[in-house]
C-alpha cells in the first residue's frame, strides 16, 4: 500500500496556466458529449411505457443498446483523459466518474429488463391468443387483463427502481457541479495570486534597474569629478622630452636681462690696476722660477655668468584622494567597482593602450576588485597612521 501511495505522488502535477484552460476545454467537451448522450437514453427510457407493440420494443430495444455502447465508449474516452492528466483533481473526477458509470449501468440494466419482460409479455400475450382462439370472449377478456395488471404492477416496480437511480444521478450530477465551480474558484484565485506576484516582480526589477543606474552616474561622477581627471588630455600623446624642452624654454623667456648669443657670454671689465717695469733677477741661468697664481671662484666671479638662471620654486605635494570622498557611495561594493574603473582608465591611459570611453569587463575582475579594496584600505591607513607610515 505505501508502494502505491508513493507512485500516486509522484504521478501528481501542476498544469500551467495555458495547460489548466486546455484541460478545462476538454474536460467541458466531454461533459457536454456525455450529457447529450444521457438525455437521450433517459428519452428512451421514458418511453418504454407508451410502445404497445412488440415491433416498437425491439425497434426501442435496438436504439437503446445503440447509445449505450457510444455513452460507455465516450465514458472510457473521458477517463483515460482524466488519468492522462495526472493531476490530483484529475484523479478525484476519475474515480467519481467510475461511480457515475456505474449508477448508470444499473439504470440501464433495469430498463433492458423491463423491454425484456414487456416483450415476454407481448410475446406471451400473442401465444395466449392463438392458443385460446377456441374459448370463450370472456375466458380471454379475463386472462388478458390478468396480463396486463401484472404488466403494470411490473412497471410500477421498475419505474420506482428507475426513479431512485435518478434520484442518485441527480445528487451526484450535482456533487459534481458544486466540485467543478469550487475548482473554477480555485484556478482564480491562483491566477489572480500569480498575477500579483508578477506585479512585484516587475516593480523590483525597475527598482534594481534605477539603484544600478544611480551607481554608474555615481562612479562615472567620481570619475570625472572628484579625481579631476578631466584635466589630462588623452587624445595627446606625452613625450616627456618635449614637455621638459618646453618649460626650459619659458623658463629662459621669463628671465630678465639674459644673454642670447654666446659671445656676450664674458665681458671685459675697465683694468683697474698700475703697469709695472719688469726688473731682471739675478741668478744663474739655470734658476727657474715657476709663478703662483690664487684660484678664482667661479660661483664670485664677475666675469663668468650662468647660461640659465633659476628662479626660485615651490613644490607642493599633489592632492591626495582623501578618504572623506568614501563618504559619497552608499555601499561598499560600489566605492570597490568606482575604484577599480579608475585604476584601469588611469593604467590605459599611461601604458598608452587607452581607445576613449567604453564599457570594459576587465576593470570587472576579481583582481581588479582586490586591487581596489588594498588601495582603498592603503589611503585610509596612511591618514590614521601618518607616522609610521613616514618611518
Amino acid at each position: 500500500m505505501a508502494d502505491s501511495g508513493d507512485k500516486n505522488t509522484k504521478r501528481d502535477r501542476t498544469l500551467t496556466d495555458k495547460g489548466e484552460d486546455l484541460h478545462q476545454s476538454n474536460k467541458a467537451a466531454y461533459l457536454s458529449k456525455l450529457q447529450k448522450l444521457w438525455t437521450n437514453i433517459e428519452a428512451l427510457i421514458s418511453d418504454i411505457e407508451n410502445q404497445t407493440t412488440l415491433e416498437s420494443l425491439r425497434v426501442l430495444n435496438d436504439k437503446l443498446n445503440s447509445i449505450y455502447v457510444k455513452y460507455t465508449a465516450t465514458s472510457q474516452e473521458y477517463t483515460n483523459f482524466l488519468v492522462r492528466t495526472k493531476t490530483n483533481e484529475s484523479q478525484k473526477e476519475a474515480e467519481y466518474l467510475m461511480d457515475v458509470i456505474k449508477s448508470h449501468n444499473i439504470v440501464i440494466d433495469s430498463a433492458l429488463k423491463q423491454i425484456f419482460m414487456k416483450t415476454k409479455t407481448f410475446t406471451l400475450q400473442s401465444k395466449a391468443s392463438s392458443h385460446r382462439s377456441g374459448r370463450s370472449s370472456a375466458n380471454s377478456k379475463r386472462s388478458s387483463i390478468l396480463v396486463q395488471k401484472r404488466a403494470e404492477l411490473e412497471a410500477s416496480k421498475t419505474k420506482l427502481k428507475f426513479a431512485e437511480e435518478e434520484a442518485k444521478i441527480h445528487k451526484q450530477k450535482a456533487m459534481i457541479e458544486e466540485q467543478q465551480e469550487l475548482s473554477n474558484a480555485k484556478v482564480s484565485r491562483q491566477k489572480a495570486e500569480l498575477q500579483v506576484d508578477l506585479n512585484m516582480l516587475v516593480q523590483k526589477k525597475e527598482t534594481e534597474a534605477a539603484k544600478v543606474e544611480l551607481e554608474v552616474y555615481e562612479a562615472e561622477e567620481e570619475v570625472r569629478s572628484g579625481l579631476a581627471l578631466s584635466e589630462y588630455d588623452v587624445n595627446q600623446d606625452i613625450n616627456v622630452v618635449e614637455r621638459t624642452n618646453k618649460f626650459v624654454e619659458e623658463q629662459v623667456k621669463n628671465t630678465v636681462n639674459q644673454p642670447t648669443e654666446r659671445e656676450d657670454l664674458v665681458t671685459p671689465i675697465q683694468r683697474q690696476y698700475p703697469d709695472f717695469v719688469p726688473t731682471p733677477h739675478k741668478g744663474t741661468s739655470s734658476q727657474h722660477i715657476i709663478p703662483d697664481f690664487p684660484l678664482e671662484n667661479t660661483d664670485t666671479d664677475k666675469e663668468i655668468r650662468p647660461l640659465v638662471t633659476v628662479s626660485k620654486t615651490n613644490v607642493n605635494d599633489i592632492a591626495k584622494l582623501g578618504s572623506n570622498r568614501f563618504e559619497r557611495f552608499s555601499s561598499w561594493m560600489a566605492l570597490v567597482r568606482a575604484i577599480a574603473r579608475l585604476k584601469h582608465f588611469l593604467s590605459t591611459v599611461f601604458s598608452g593602450t587607452f581607445h576613449g570611453w567604453h564599457s570594459c569587463v576587465d576593470c570587472k575582475s576579481v583582481h581588479s576588485f582586490e586591487e581596489a579594496q588594498k588601495f582603498i584600505i592603503r589611503v585610509v591607513q596612511r591618514e590614521l597612521f601618518t607616522i609610521k607610515f613616514e618611518e
